[in-house]
């Protein structure tokens, strides 16, 4: 069943839930998705990441989204 994240917050703490209770980590979700250790934290830290990583690290966690929140339309990691 897919999920709605209703903010940017009930994104990140979906996230951080589910890596506890996966016992995955920046690395190993890093390694899965394709994505940077770094991106994988900023999206645990913040809640949104760039559409294309946000989806590559959900599908890695198991987590299929209903929607996104806004924040990732816009984010650039490169402007932090």
């Amino acid at each position: 069943m897919a999920r709605y994240f209703r903010n940017a917050e009930s994104l990140r703490q979906d996230v951080v839930e589910e890596m506890e209770q996966t016992g995955a980590t920046a690395e190993s979700l890093a390694e899965k998705s394709g994505e940077s250790p770094e991106t994988v934290r900023f999206l645990a830290d913040h809640g949104y990441a760039p559409v294309g990583a946000t989806m590559r690290i959900l599908t890695a966690l198991g987590i299929k989204p209903a929607n996104l929140p806004r924040e990732c339309v816009t984010c650039r990691l490169e402007d932090r």
